[in-house]
């Protein structure tokens, strides 16, 4: 991440940017990255990297100077502000959006919902977040190969 960035979103956030979120931007596996979002297998969705857990910090930046800038008003009307130590990693594609808190030593995942304005919290740790991004745009393609494998042995089978 470029010093610049950094040092804009620890002062935007208050407080330095969780050492295991830097570590994993700084590393970002490619196959995750390039992982399409679309359940064809079309590239219009876009990418992982693109949305649900961003791959480039000036995203990162442009995403939390975003949430900040106006307050959101809930059904009742009433003003909600972006907590400062809550760092935007990414969005659902539907207006909700990731994020981990700043000051959270195992750098928990909480997703914010629009639509009743609030926090939910997903995982416990970053790594289980991984493990669900994984899970939903990864391990897919290791079922149809199995599907695949399975259908094949019965047509072996007749």
């Amino acid at each position: 991440m470029l010093p610049a960035i950094r040092q804009e979103l620890e002062s935007i956030c208050g407080t330095p940017l969780p050492w295991k979120w830097l570590q994993f931007l700084a590393e970002y596996p490619e196959e995750l990255r390039l992982a399409l979002r679309s359940d064809d297998g079309s590239e219009e969705e876009g990418c992982v990297g693109d949305a649900e857990l961003l791959s480039d910090p000036a995203d990162v930046l442009a995403l939390n100077r975003e949430v900040r800038s106006t307050p959101i008003c809930d059904s009742g009307n009433h003003e909600f502000h972006w907590p400062v130590r809550y760092v935007v990693i990414g969005e659902s594609g539907d207006g909700d959006y990731y994020c981990i808190n700043a000051d959270e030593p195992a750098c928990g995942v909480h997703q914010f919902l629009h639509l009743p304005v609030r926090f939910k919290r997903l995982t416990a740790d970053f790594d289980e977040f991984l493990e669900m991004l994984v899970a939903a745009y990864l391990d897919f393609e290791d079922d149809e190969a199995a599907d695949c494998e399975e259908v094949e042995d019965q047509g072996l089978a007749n």
